[in-house]
């Protein structure tokens, strides 16, 4: 009998976390799953059976993702039709962005009812294919079954120690009734769900790669372009071949905020071995670039974890790890052979930068001091370093939610490691979520609450804080971080502040130790040199600098001071020849008295005038900056 699995087109808020061209893995590994145990299995994925993205708006703050439900219901049955006899069964695959606490805002009740309105005899169901690495929202089995008329049964947690036996028991024409993790709709209406967990099996070496050659990979590849391109795919704007994996499933940790807990399996990894045989087949066989490893936690076995970054980097295969790593199982040798390897960062978790919210409210059993350890490695080994961070969660207050936000911008001024700010989101069956809903935390009943609004959105209201506070807190430290990041302010010297009242001294550093902060400055990811002095345009070697500047790769350089060095013709010309950008003045005053007061130097505001005018001339963008004193 022929198996059709069916990825839904999808419902996608316009702020969201995760990846949904990633996201058919599990139905993908499931298909392999089942193929290798004699099934006749065939995968219909609405992401990209047409060749193109199809992103359109659809209501609200929600566009739609793939192809439109009456075109996958076409295909469905084209494909059953192909079948011998035109016998098959047909899974619609749930998924975290078809959320069932929330049907009304997923297409899984109108796809399975266009299937349904073609193929009315064939018995048609619902799995969730989950696989670790990706979120899991628990449901009423029972309660989603029902606001899915069309659907016969639904398949709860992982596909693979479930589907065999059910698909066994419908070919043989018998109610699959009583299997574990199974909810169905017996004849009567009525619907008889079994909560028994399946067995999971010990090793997940018996199951073979996902079932890529199910698809067109070309045309997959073409509509993953597209998504990167349309910024789908958070944080990686280069456009390549990236196929999604799993080494491994699950986490042995539970934080309180995670939806790991929620299945609660164990975790289970990829030997050695299996990765050595399957990784090199999959990149020759489909061209693939760079492999997106999903592991929820891929350096929990710290032995297995090097020899598979050894293996990778001897291979050299490209690849990087979405979901990040444990901050406290790296060390500098991991490090410099994930870079060695081809990555294009490394991603850690501290979560809070207060020890008790950390230990206590949050369960990360991570010392502090462990994040800061691993930043100050990737920066000396110029490895792109990303730290998650959470605030908003029970418990906290506004003072600790500081310490974490202070933590944050320390550890990105300090050591380059880019902050990635995010509220507590209470996502159904974590501890997080009882937690609010035991307390009454919840500004409104979960269920009631959009599911697009809990991205963007605080929702929890404690005694200690009001969501609202949260959210500006959170937004005022990530404008903050983002100038941070765009901007590099450099000391190149150039000239004493002789006795000006506004200027503060500074010294001139070595060329050397300029070219490293510019070095720095554009791995932080600045776009933008401030060179400062009080004079650069004094210092002799400025036109080298800027150019230094440049072949950083820095796309503006501004001048920063009195601009003295701009009058003198031979010295202004080969600044200005140098390419500079923008011009910072200072004006102290409006007239030549007061201005020459505060600059300590008669003559200076004649000067700044001149200055303004030889860098409007060669059309270098001016600024006037005045300090305000008493004296003007």
């Amino acid at each position: 009998m022929r198996v059709v699995l069916v990825w839904p087109p999808i419902r996608l808020p316009r702020v969201f976390a995760h990846y949904p061209t990633f996201s058919a893995i599990g139905l993908l590994s499931g298909a392999a799953f089942l193929r290798a145990r004699g099934f006749d299995v065939h995968v219909v994925d609405a992401l990209s059976m047409t060749g193109r993205l199809n992103l359109r708006p659809d209501g609200g703050d929600f566009r739609h993702l793939g192809a439109e439900v009456e075109e996958v219901a076409r295909e469905v049955e084209r494909v059953v039709e192909e079948g011998a006899g035109g016998r098959a069964i047909v899974v619609v695959a749930l998924t975290m962005f078809s959320e069932m606490n929330r049907p009304h805002e997923t297409l899984i009740a109108a796809t399975t009812a266009a299937i349904r309105g073609r193929l009315p005899e064939t018995p048609l169901g619902l799995c969730d294919f989950h696989v670790g690495g990706m979120n899991y929202f628990p449901y009423d089995a029972r309660r989603a079954l029902g606001v899915v008329p069309a659907a016969d049964w639904i398949a709860v947690g992982e596909a693979e120690p479930s589907l065999p036996a059910l698909f066994a028991r419908l070919a043989a024409g018998e109610s699959p009734a009583g299997l574990p993790r199974l909810c169905v709709r017996e004849p009567t209406g009525a619907l008889a769900w079994n909560p028994a967990e399946p067995p999971t099996p010990p090793s997940i070496d018996d199951y073979p790669p996902p079932a890529f050659d199910l698809l067109d990979m070309d045309e997959w590849f073409a509509v993953q372009a597209e998504a990167i391109r349309a910024e789908l795919v958070h944080e990686y704007h280069l456009v390549e071949r990236q196929l999604p994996l799993m080494t491994s499933r699950s986490c042995p940790y539970r934080c309180s905020f995670c939806t790991n807990q929620v299945m609660g399996l164990p975790w289970r990894a990829h030997s050695i071995d299996w990765l050595r045989r399957e990784l090199p087949a999959l990149r020759a066989r489909f061209g693939v670039d760079r492999f997106m490893f999903l592991d929820d936690n891929i350096n929990v076995d710290r032995k297995r974890f090097r020899e598979l970054v050894s293996f990778m980097g001897d291979q050299r295969i490209a690849w990087d790890a979405v979901n990040g790593y444990r901050a406290d199982l790296l060390d500098d040798e991991a490090v410099a052979a994930i870079k060695v390897a081809g990555n294009t960062k490394i991603t850690v978790s501290a979560e809070s930068g207060d020890p008790e919210i950390l230990g206590q409210l949050i369960g990360k059993k991570l010392k502090i001091s462990k994040v800061v350890e691993i930043a100050r490695i990737c920066e000396a080994r110029r490895m792109p370093l990303q730290v998650h961070y959470i605030v908003g969660v029970p418990g906290e207050t506004k003072r600790q939610m500081n310490r974490t936000l202070e933590f944050a911008t320390m550890l990105f001024e300090q050591h380059g490691a880019w902050p990635l700010l995010q509220h507590a989101i209470p996502f159904p069956g974590t501890q997080l979520f009882r937690d609010c809903e035991e307390h009454g935390w919840f500004v409104a009943p979960p269920f009631e609450i959009p599911g697009e609004v809990l991205e963007q959105e605080s929702v929890i209201r404690t005694p200690e804080f009001e969501p609202g506070e949260v959210m500006r807190m959170k937004w005022n430290a990530q404008r903050l971080l983002d100038s941070m990041q765009q901007l590099a302010w450099i000391e190149v010297g150039g000239g004493a502040a002789d006795g000006c009242l506004a200027c503060t001294p500074s010294s001139t550093p070595a060329l050397d130790a300029i070219e490293r902060a510019l070095e720095r400055a554009r791995f932080l990811g600045a776009r933008e040199a401030f060179l400062g002095g009080p004079d650069p345009t004094l210092r002799d070697e400025l036109p080298e600098i800027v150019g230094r500047a440049r072949a950083h790769g820095l796309e503006r350089v501004t001048l920063v001071g009195h601009g003295r060095g701009l009058v003198d013709g031979e010295r202004g010309a080969a600044i200005l020849g140098a390419r500079v950008d923008r011009l910072v003045i200072d004006l102290h005053g409006a007239d030549a008295p007061t201005h020459d007061a505060i600059a300590g130097v008669d003559g200076a505001f004649a000067t700044a005038l001149a200055a303004i005018r030889r860098a409007l001339s060669a059309d270098v963008a001016v600024e006037v900056r005045a300090a305000v004193m008493r004296d003007n």
